[in-house]
């Protein structure tokens, strides 16, 4: 049996759709931990954008930060 034979049949042992569904699930969970992270970085990024506008604003700059910095 070829490779090319191999991908293209459909798989005959339980075990191996057992794997391929632990892969997915274990795909999806990294999918599910990479969106938390994004919406943290998200959430950070607010709070430093917020906490240079009131630096700014104690040095006496009123120029809006987040509009200085290329997000």
């Amino acid at each position: 049996m070829t490779d090319e034979s191999r991908i293209s049949e459909p798989s005959t042992e339980l075990g191996q759709d057992d794997k391929l569904e632990s892969i997915l699930v274990g795909l999806e969970d990294v999918v599910l931990h990479i969106e938390r992270i994004q919406n943290e970085l998200n959430r950070l990024q607010s709070q430093l954008i917020t906490s240079l506008d009131n630096l700014a604003n104690l040095a006496g700059n009123s120029s809006n930060v987040e509009d200085s910095i290329e997000l």
